[in-house]
């Protein structure tokens, strides 16, 4: 097909750049253009009708979730007092429900990707999921479906 194509993938026009120069030029000098990204019915379950980074389209709303993203990040980086408190509250969480599930068999899996969910969430938009919360398990099963298709 060449360096450069497009095609239609569903009812999204797809743009394939299958170059070193080519795809430099498409998101160093052209990437506004670029940088949009399809919605979906799956990435808006997953993210809250496209308020994240990654699926978004490129917006005044995405540039600034960038923004936030990256000064927590830096603050990460810096080893602040507030990332300290944030994850020492995930830790705390997790080690009651260890303490609640002593004698019970526990997948840990779910706990785990919780406890990493809430310190990004809580750097980025002041919230956390609790155990057990509907919203969370809903992302979690849309994210093992992709993870589940990618594979």
């Amino acid at each position: 097909y060449g360096s450069l194509y497009s095609f239609m993938m569903g009812s999204h026009y797809v743009v394939v750049v299958n170059n070193y120069e080519d795809a430099r030029e498409v998101l160093l000098k052209k990437g506004k253009t670029f940088g949009g990204r399809p919605r979906t019915v799956t990435t808006d379950i997953l993210t809250r009708d496209g308020k994240d980074i990654a699926f978004a389209d490129y917006s005044p709303t995405w540039k600034f979730h960038r923004k936030m993203v990256h000064s927590a990040l830096c603050m990460f980086g810096e080893g602040t007092v507030a990332i300290e408190q944030i994850i020492s509250r995930e830790a705390a969480s997790m080690c009651q429900t260890l303490t609640s599930f002593q004698t019970t068999p526990l997948d840990m899996a779910p706990e785990l990707t919780r406890a990493v969910t809430n310190v990004v969430c809580s750097l980025c938009f002041n919230t956390r999921y609790k155990r057990g919360e509907a919203e969370f398990k809903t992302m979690l099963k849309y994210s093992k479906g992709i993870v589940d298709t990618v594979a």
